[in-house]
């Protein structure tokens, strides 16, 4: 699994790396945006599994900022995003093509069972 996560930043990251305008480091935005679709996951496991009528979206708020700064570590600190872009560089053009179909798809399924997750949230 962590492969797979390091794969999206890494995909992520090529495609805000030639973003022109764009006053954020790729590295920083592909952190957010990776972030992002590990808090839509969690925000669906935590509706579908009962906790949302648990956890105040005060505390929910405050967890996922502490994940965001695990992340930050993980990724940012001391540079190891490099070593991130250094593992994937050398994949072929058939490799890429099929990596970002996978990561594509990943998102849109994520961004999806988010939504679906509002809609059984409103049910209740």
């Amino acid at each position: 699994m962590w492969k797979a996560i390091k794969y999206l930043f890494y995909n992520y990251y090529l495609l805000y790396k030639n973003k022109l305008f764009d006053y954020t480091p790729p590295q920083v935005t592909a952190l957010f945006v990776v972030a992002w679709l590990f808090m839509l996951w969690l925000g669906t496991f935590y509706v579908f599994s009962g906790f949302s009528s648990h956890i105040n979206k005060l505390t929910w708020l405050i967890f996922n900022l502490f994940i965001l700064a695990g992340w930050f570590y993980v990724f940012l600190h001391k540079g190891r995003w490099k070593e991130i872009i250094k593992e994937f560089e050398n994949e072929s053009k058939q490799q890429r093509k099929r990596g970002r179909i996978l990561c594509v798809l990943f998102t849109i399924f994520t961004i999806i069972m988010f939504i679906a997750s509002l809609f059984f949230l409103a049910l209740k």
